[in-house]
């Protein structure tokens, strides 16, 4: 909605916090006096570190609806969902403070009953939903036997990369995929893989274990081998901490699921393999992949089961049976 037509800005005296009228007028100058509030619903005061955080966050959405001339009080989800999408340079966790300080905002001048209509509440079911979509990877897709051979034809390619961090990462995405392709892991296995796990036999053991479930042993696939062994020598040579295969960056820290998927689509999009759409691409296209290789050799359902972790040979039944429709349309 468009904004009102200007008025004159109160002073910070003349301001009355618990207003929208106050807050559409000078949101800036109300946000530094809500801040500074002895007492804010139950809290004690922000630390001056804290409040120079939200003080910028504050700004920077106020400066985004003024820009997309939009009114704070008629803000919607959908529109705060946009904003969030323009902090491209903005980790996932920051945005969630942007969220919650929003949502203060609202609850504060919704008074003594929270509304549930709050845009910021609501925006954050939307990014939870949203995460979950990403985080689940329950895509039913699968690559084609040559389609498998592209991919595997561009991951041998030799590395290029302007900085010694780039070479560490492109290296690290390639092992990833050929790991994801060569042995079906789900996309949480692959963030929690660790060397320790890994037996450099003849064929490769992948040792996995969940919390609800007995350790599982996955051979990988002889074309991954290479690259998890070159990639686990420039872990080693560039320092990397920790004990995790995949990183997600040289301090060893875990991760995020779609860093993953964002590795997995630019990989497989490299490639030149163009029959699937690359942002149909996920971790469980790789994984359904490693399946139909299986079932393509003859292998018993329960042993498809057995490495894929499902707990019933059923799931690999449900498996084979959208495999062999897949194939049928494709």
């Amino acid at each position: 909605m468009p904004l009102p037509p200007s008025v004159d800005t109160p002073t910070p005296a003349a301001l009355t916090i618990c207003a929208w009228s106050s807050w559409e007028a000078a949101p800036r100058d109300c946000f530094d006096a809500w801040l500074a509030l002895p007492v804010v619903k139950g809290r004690g005061r922000f630390r001056s570190s804290s409040a120079d955080v939200y003080r910028a966050q504050w700004h920077k959405f106020i400066a985004w609806l003024e820009a997309n001339q939009l009114s704070l009080r008629q803000l919607s989800a959908a529109q705060l969902v946009q904003f969030l999408g323009s902090l491209t340079d903005v980790k996932r966790q920051q945005r969630d403070r942007y969220l919650r300080i929003i949502e203060r905002i609202f609850d504060f001048l919704a008074g003594e009953t929270p509304d549930p209509s709050n845009p910021a509440r609501v925006a954050i079911r939307l990014q939870a939903e949203q995460w979950r979509r990403v985080h689940s990877n329950d895509d039913t897709g699968f690559l084609s036997r040559n389609e498998c051979a592209d991919l595997c034809a561009w991951l041998a390619v030799p590395v290029g990369a302007d900085t010694e961090l780039g070479l560490w990462r492109q290296q690290r995405d390639r092992a990833l995929v050929a790991v994801l392709l060569g042995a079906g892991l789900k996309l949480a296995e692959a963030q929690r893989l660790t060397i320790d796990s890994l037996a450099f036999l003849t064929p490769c053991i992948l040792s996995l274990k969940r919390d609800d479930q007995p350790t599982r042993q996955v051979a990988l696939q002889a074309f991954a081998v290479p690259h998890l062994n070159g990639w686990l020598i420039q872990r080693q040579h560039a320092g990397t901490a920790g004990d995790l295969v995949f990183p997600a960056d040289l301090d060893g820290r875990m991760m995020h699921p779609a860093t993953i998927l964002r590795a997995t689509r630019s990989q497989v999009a490299a490639s030149g393999i163009a029959t699937l759409h690359p942002e149909r691409i996920s971790p469980q296209t790789l994984r359904n992949s490693f399946a139909a290789s299986l079932f393509e050799q003859g292998e018993a359902m329960t042993s498809v089961a057995r490495q894929l972790g499902f707990v019933h040979s059923v799931s690999a039944e449900r498996l084979h049976t959208a495999w062999l429709a897949w194939c049928a349309r494709e």
